[in-house]
C-alpha cells in the first residue's frame, strides 16, 4: 500500500488550463457621440448640403453632372451583387436571402423596382447628396428584428437625422418628411433603415458630397449655360441701352437707374436693351438719340475657354474622364485602355467598396451568414492580362526549362496548386509518352518529308493540305526563346490526372 502509494505521488501530474472567457466590457465614447455643433435636444440636425437645391440646381441642371453621376452610377449597377461566403469569396450562394433581395433577377428588393435599378439610384444619392438610405421592410412578427424581406429606397433630401447625446449611435431616430399635401412625417428608428452616409470633415454626422466641392465651378458653368441661352433669346447680340439727353428731374434718374438694375442685369436678361422715349424738340432724330454698346462679345469675353476649363474641373471632381462620357477627341489610342482602366481602379472600385461595407455592417447580418460582393470579373478594364499565357504554344518549353513553373501556368488559368509528387507523375509520363512516340516513329517510317527549318530558327509553312497538327514536334524542336509568339491562339484543357494539355488554334503570321 506504501509503495502504490508513492508511485501515485512520483506520477507526473498533467493540469489542463482553460482561460475562463474574456467578457467585453463596452463603454460609451466620452467625446465621440457627442454633439459636434449646437442643436436642440430632440430635433433634427440641420444639413450643411441641400440635396434638393444639389438635385435641382446642380445635377439636373448641367449635362457634364449629369453624365458623370450616371457614368459611375451606371457602371457600378451594372456588376452583379452576390452573396458570399467571408472564408471564400468564390463560394457565391445564389439562393442566400441576400442575394435574392440584391442579386440578379428574378429576386428584387420590392416589387416595382429592380436591382440594377436600386444600386443606380443610391450610387447617384451618394453623389448628390453625400448620403442615401433604404428603408427596410421586415416580417411581421417585428418592426426592429424580423426577417427582412424588402427594401425600399427614401430620397434623402427628405429624410432628417436626429442625433444622439450619448451613447455608442450617432443618430438617435429619423425623420421622413413627405412633401406637399400637409402629410403627416413618419419616422424610422435606426433598426428600421439602411442609412449610409461620407463623413464631413468638420462634423462626422454631416455628409459631405462630390458636388459640394465642386459647387462653385458648377454654378459657373451653369450660369453660363443660362447666359448662353438668353444671348440666343435675345438676338444674340451684345446688350444696349439707347442714351438721351439728361434727366429734368432727379426722381426720374434714380428711377431709371433703378430699373435697370432691376430688370436688365443678370445672365437671364443678356443682351436685353432698354427703349427710352427721346425728348420732344426739333433736333434731328440721330442727335437726340443713339445705341450705346454695354457687353462684352463672346469671343472677348473668352467664354468658350472659361467654360471648357469649369467642365474640366467638373470631370476632375468626379474622377471621370471626358472619354467615358463620350467625348473621346483628346484621348490617343495608346493611352485608351489605361484611362478606362484607371477610371475603374480609382474611381469606382472605391466607391463600390464603401457600398458593399454598408450592406455588410448594417444588412448581411440579419440575414445569413454571407456578406455581399459586387461580381467584376466580366469588366475588361479590370481583366489582367498575363504575360505567361501571351507565350502562347511556347508555355511548354519555357516549362521544361524551368523559367516557369506549372502551378505558375496553372494560376494564370484560376486552376489549383498541384503538389510536387503529382508535378513529378505528370512528367514522367509526358517522358514516357514522348518515348512510346519516337519507338513508333522508328517503326513506321513517316512519308511525309519535313519541312526544311530557316538557321533564324522559324518553322516554314506547312505544306497544302497537311493539318497543323502534324507538324506540332517540329515546331517544339526548332523554336527558340526568342520567338514568342504572342498572337498565337491557345486552347487549354486538364485531363483526369490534372495534366495540362495546350492546343494551338492559330499559326504565327
Amino acid at each position: 500500500m506504501q509503495e502504490e502509494r508513492a508511485s501515485i505521488i512520483e506520477a507526473p501530474m498533467r493540469i489542463t488550463y482553460e482561460p475562463a472567457p474574456v467578457k467585453k466590457e463596452r463603454r460609451d465614447p466620452r467625446g465621440a457621440t457627442q454633439l459636434a455643433t449646437f442643436s436642440s435636444p430632440g430635433t433634427p440636425m440641420i444639413q450643411e448640403w441641400d440635396a434638393a437645391s444639389a438635385v435641382r440646381w446642380a445635377y439636373i441642371a448641367n449635362t457634364y453632372v449629369y453624365r458623370c453621376v450616371d457614368a459611375i452610377a451606371t457602371a457600378i449597377a451594372s456588376c452583379p451583387f452576390r452573396a458570399v461566403s467571408p472564408a471564400n469569396p468564390k463560394d457565391v450562394n445564389l439562393t442566400a436571402p441576400l442575394a435574392e433581395l440584391l442579386g440578379p433577377p428574378p429576386g428584387s428588393p420590392n416589387p416595382n423596382l429592380s436591382p440594377r435599378r436600386l444600386w443606380k439610384w443610391t450610387v447617384a444619392q451618394r453623389l448628390i447628396a453625400g448620403r442615401w438610405a433604404w428603408e427596410l421592410e421586415r416580417v411581421s412578427e417585428s418592426a426592429t428584428t424580423g426577417r427582412v424581406v424588402g427594401l425600399w429606397p427614401l430620397p434623402s433630401q427628405l429624410l432628417e437625422a436626429v442625433p444622439t447625446d450619448k451613447g455608442r449611435m450617432y443618430f438617435d431616430r429619423f425623420i421622413y418628411n413627405r412633401q406637399g399635401g400637409g402629410a403627416k412625417a413618419v419616422e424610422f428608428v435606426p433598426e428600421q433603415l439602411v442609412y449610409d452616409w461620407q463623413p464631413s470633415q468638420t462634423d462626422v454626422r454631416q455628409a459631405e458630397s462630390v458636388l459640394q466641392a465642386a459647387r462653385l465651378d458648377i454654378s459657373v458653368a451653369v450660369m453660363q449655360d443660362r447666359y448662353d441661352a438668353a444671348f440666343l433669346k435675345n438676338d444674340a447680340r451684345p446688350a444696349a441701352i439707347i442714351v438721351h439727353e439728361e434727366f429734368a428731374e432727379r426722381a426720374e434718374r434714380e428711377a431709371w437707374r433703378s430699373q435697370f438694375l432691376g430688370d436688365y442685369r443678370g445672365v437671364d436678361n443678356a443682351g436685353r436693351p432698354i427703349f427710352i422715349e427721346a425728348t420732344p424738340g426739333e433736333e434731328e432724330l440721330n442727335r437726340t438719340l443713339h445705341i450705346e454698346r454695354l457687353g462684352l462679345s463672346q469671343k472677348d469675353a473668352e467664354f468658350i475657354a472659361r467654360y471648357e476649363s469649369k467642365i474640366r474641373a467638373i470631370c476632375v471632381a468626379f474622377g471621370t474622364p471626358l472619354s467615358v462620357l463620350g467625348d473621346s477627341s483628346a484621348r490617343s489610342f495608346d493611352n485608351a485602355g489605361q484611362e478606362y482602366r484607371n477610371w475603374w481602379e480609382g474611381t469606382i472600385l472605391p466607391l463600390m467598396s464603401e457600398l458593399e461595407d454598408a450592406v455588410n455592417i448594417q444588412l448581411a447580418p440579419s440575414m445569413g451568414s454571407e456578406i455581399g460582393k459586387f461580381e467584376t470579373s466580366h469588366v475588361a478594364a479590370l481583366m489582367r492580362s498575363s504575360k505567361i499565357l501571351s507565350l502562347g504554344g511556347a508555355i511548354p518549353q519555357f516549362v521544361a526549362a524551368g523559367i516557369i513553373t506549372e502551378n505558375e501556368v496553372r494560376r494564370e488559368l484560376d486552376l489549383g496548386d498541384l503538389d510536387e509528387s503529382t508535378i513529378t507523375q505528370m512528367r514522367d509520363d509526358a517522358d514516357d509518352s514522348d518515348d512510346d512516340d519516337d519507338v513508333d516513329d522508328d517503326d513506321e517510317p513517316s512519308t511525309d518529308q519535313e519541312a526544311p527549318v530557316e538557321e533564324t530558327g522559324r518553322e516554314q509553312p506547312l505544306e497544302e493540305g497537311r493539318p497543323a497538327s502534324d507538324d506540332s514536334n517540329a515546331r517544339r524542336n526548332t523554336t527558340r526563346m526568342s520567338e514568342w509568339e504572342v498572337r498565337d491562339r491557345v486552347h487549354v484543357t486538364e485531363d483526369s490526372s490534372g495534366r495540362l494539355i495546350i492546343e494551338r488554334l492559330s499559326t504565327p503570321a
